[in-house]
């Protein structure tokens, strides 16, 4: 199955970090010590392929348990940027909360962690279901301070069954945004391209936006969303589903960049 299918963005100077997955293993993530896996089973496969021959699988382990793995990487001096990928849904899930496939967060030094405030607001903390689950805490052994989770994007079962997308941010005074009209709808059984500009801000001046198979779908300003200087973004299949059997997400085709990937993998300004 390769609907919607294009070239792959190559290696370029709007290109910042990219995961293709063709090495058949989880090493782009990893390199440098700069990201990994956590909370969870993720690994490389051939079972589905969008445009060369692997693609990272993320298993939930259902059984109700509000739960699942990311897939991380994290970033320095990177205030501005573009984040996107393709995910594929063999099988959408009955979702009992939020269940996040997408998220940012942002370190906040030691010096700062221990009153409660700083970058993020209350981020990290479980405010709200709707944040999602899924690899709160220290990500990495890089700078010293606290991981929080700032902006998480996931998918949530509507009446009629259909997985909308939504926008939750983890500061007290936003939490989650409201569903988009019409509702952003996540297709089941096809690949599908989530992209995201994160623009942190020492100040609460920050903001994103967020397009869906190129349509844009969600915008929010005025947010503090960091200084930039230390971002994690993670790729998850993390949530409680209303299933005891375990949900398999697919990602592939990873890329941050200046400007705009695009769904067709031609840079946009």
């Amino acid at each position: 199955m390769c609907a919607a299918c294009s070239d792959p963005v190559q290696l370029g100077s709007d290109i910042l970090w990219q995961a293709r997955h063709e090495d058949g293993d989880l090493r782009e993530w990893e390199r440098d010590r700069r990201g990994g896996v956590v909370d969870g089973v993720a690994d490389v496969g051939e079972e589905h392929a969008r445009a060369g021959r692997f693609a990272a699988r993320l298993v939930n382990p259902g059984d109700r348990i509000d739960a699942g793995p990311c897939l991380w990487r994290r970033f320095e001096g990177r205030a501005r940027a573009f984040y996107s990928a393709w995910y594929l849904v063999p099988k959408a899930p009955t979702t009992r909360s939020g269940w996040t496939l997408q998220r940012f967060q942002t370190l906040v030094p030691t010096a700062g962690a221990g009153d409660g405030a700083g970058e993020g607001g209350n981020a990290g903390v479980a405010l709200d279901a709707d944040g999602g689950a899924g690899g709160e805490g220290p990500l990495t052994d890089g700078p010293e301070g606290e991981w929080r989770s700032v902006i998480s994007l996931g998918m949530r079962s509507l009446p009629d069954g259909a997985l909308a997308l939504y926008v939750f941010d983890h500061s007290r005074e936003h939490l989650r945004l409201p569903i988009a009209v019409p509702p952003p709808i996540l297709p089941e059984g096809r690949w599908f391209h989530l992209e995201v500009l994160y623009e942190a801000a020492p100040e609460p001046e920050g903001g994103l936006a967020v397009w869906l198979d190129g349509r844009p779908v969600y915008t929010a300003v005025g947010r503090n969303l960091g200084d930039g200087s230390n971002v994690t973004f993670a790729v998850c299949n993390a949530g409680e589903s209303g299933e005891e059997e375990p949900t398999e997400v697919f990602v592939d085709d990873v890329v941050v960049s200046r400007i705009r990937a695009t769904p067709a993998g031609r840079l946009a300004p």
